[in-house]
């Protein structure tokens, strides 16, 4: 998979990802939603790594059936070590892409908005669900993401279009595409933005970046263009209880 972030702001956690889903030699194999959400509990869980539909399906089981927030949060490692085994059991996928999946989730938690990771046995992040401040993968600049002043549908099209123009794919092609989207959860509810769409075309790599994307409600800020000044360069590496 390619592009996902997690960050709080002004009292509210979000995740935002794009929907593509490489194949191994850097074509667009198809678009899906990287993130399941759960207003009865209160939170939102996004994955990367290898997946594909089933991932999600099994995400939004787990949080369908699962009795409450804390319970859900003390069993992340269980399910993405079942995720992980979805993958062991399609050789399609693992042998080429390997098994490794991570999760990232943005909670509403003891009045606060929270993220956590927390990765297979065969991934980089932790095997035990941890609290992090922020994931930005790929990687992007502070200014795309400011403390103050953040608009979260205009920084988040600024963010998925600075990755998308940055991160190339390791066989060619550039690895962030389909559309992108928002979920925000806060203090009432969880709710979900499509923010941005691609002209991309599955069975073909992304060949053109700069080919503009159709912004589904504010128009981004100069900023992304600013970014790529100051940090020029297109290869990045990939990132760094209460009951509800």
């Amino acid at each position: 998979m390619s592009a996902i972030s997690a960050f709080t702001r002004d009292g509210v956690a979000y995740l935002l990802a794009d929907a593509g889903a490489f194949e191994e030699d850097g074509r667009l194999g198809r678009c899906l939603t990287k993130i399941a959400v759960s207003n009865r509990l209160g939170m939102a869980v996004g994955f990367n790594g290898v997946g594909s539909e089933e991932t999600v399906e099994a995400i939004e089981s787990w949080l369908n059936q699962v009795e409450t927030q804390a319970l859900m949060l003390a069993n992340m490692h269980r399910l993405v070590g079942c995720l992980e085994e979805i993958n062991v059991r399609d050789e399609a996928i693992s042998l080429v892409c390997g098994t490794a999946v991570q999760l990232f989730v943005a909670a509403w938690v003891d009045a606060a908005p929270v993220i956590f990771v927390v990765g297979s046995a065969t991934s980089t992040y932790p095997q035990s669900l941890s609290k992090v401040s922020s994931v930005r993968s790929p990687p992007i600049p502070d200014i795309l993401l400011p403390v103050e002043g953040f608009r979260p549908v205009h920084h988040g099209q600024a963010i998925l279009e600075y990755q998308r123009r940055t991160s190339r794919h390791t066989k060619g092609g550039y690895r962030v595409g389909g559309w992108g989207e928002l979920v925000s959860v806060d203090a009432h509810r969880v709710s979900r933005k499509r923010i941005v769409e691609w002209p991309d075309m599955e069975g073909r790599p992304i060949t053109d970046p700069l080919a503009p994307g159709r912004r589904l409600a504010a128009e981004p800020t100069s900023a992304v263009r600013k970014a790529a000044e100051q940090h020029p360069g297109s290869s990045f590496p990939t990132a760094s209880t209460t009951q509800r």
